[in-house]
């Protein structure tokens, strides 16, 4: 029962994710994807469109074949005695998800069974094959970068970027100040909650916290949904800090199990 509720509780937080990044996919990540593939945009018109998830009819020859040379394929035939205009979309949907399945090489050939000659296109034109994808790996990239832009959305990207572990604060610092400055009052409180969440990402929600509790704004953390929920999670690691300092743990071994920053440790340690 824990491990359904584990999986409900991390398909919920991947859609908050995947929500928050829709919704600022325009500012976020369109000048990044734009620069990475080297594509000048002049507009664009989003499309809302359901991709199909499985294939409405099965193959009609499906195997898996050994040559005399000791490959193994995947081998598809397909029978038509109807020309088919999609046919050349039909195979390579076929094939993306065949491969996809077995990890192995496929081959495919159609069989037309059809009187009058076939016009079906049997190959994809250069700029329709998929010779793979572009990764963008903001792990990779300098915070620098991001701290620089004028546009707050992405300011806070800066925390999914390459820094050690113990410039968190600093960079998180950074993150604060750019937003306090280059985004309007209205919306800083949008832009704070945003960081909440993507600093779950890094692990690092408790220190965004109590960086933005020390902020000089007038904005109330305590109504935040997120920090309510991150005031509960915070509890529960306090508790079991406090109960590793009484068995006479070290902060750093405390600070590992809980992950909670050593400040807090050192300030809940009832023997300091």
């Amino acid at each position: 029962m824990a491990n359904k509720d584990n999986k409900t509780s991390s398909k919920r937080e991947g859609n908050v994710y995947d929500r928050l990044f829709k919704e600022n996919i325009d500012a976020l990540f369109l000048p990044l994807v734009a620069q990475r593939l080297e594509i000048e945009i002049d507009h664009y018109q989003k499309l809302s469109v359901e991709l199909p998830k499985t294939i409405e009819r099965k193959a009609d020859f499906l195997a898996e074949v050994t040559t005399k040379k000791g490959e193994v394929i995947l081998l598809q035939v397909e029978f038509q005695t109807k020309d088919d205009p999609k046919m050349l979309e039909r195979m390579m949907l076929y094939h993306a998800l065949l491969f996809g399945k077995f990890k192995k090489p496929v081959k495919q050939i159609v069989i037309y069974l059809g009187q009058k000659p076939s016009k079906m296109h049997t190959t994809l034109k250069p700029t329709e094959q998929f010779e793979g994808f572009e990764l963008l790996s903001l792990q990779a990239l300098e915070a620098k970068t991001f701290l620089e832009a004028d546009a707050p959305e992405m300011i806070l990207l800066a925390l999914l970027t390459n820094y050690k572990v113990e410039q968190s604060q600093q960079v998180l610092r950074s993150i604060l100040e750019q937003l306090q400055e280059k985004s309007a009052p209205t919306e800083l409180r949008k832009y704070l909650q945003q960081l909440l969440l993507l600093s779950r990402i890094r692990q690092l929600e408790d220190l965004t916290l109590k960086m933005i509790e020390k902020m000089p704004i007038d904005y109330k953390i305590e109504d935040s949904i997120l920090y309510k929920k991150g005031e509960e999670k915070r509890t529960e690691k306090i508790l079991l800090a406090l109960k590793y300092l009484k068995e006479g743990k070290s902060h750093e071994e405390v600070a590992s199990l809980t992950g909670l920053v050593r400040e807090l440790i050192e300030a809940i340690d009832p023997k300091d």
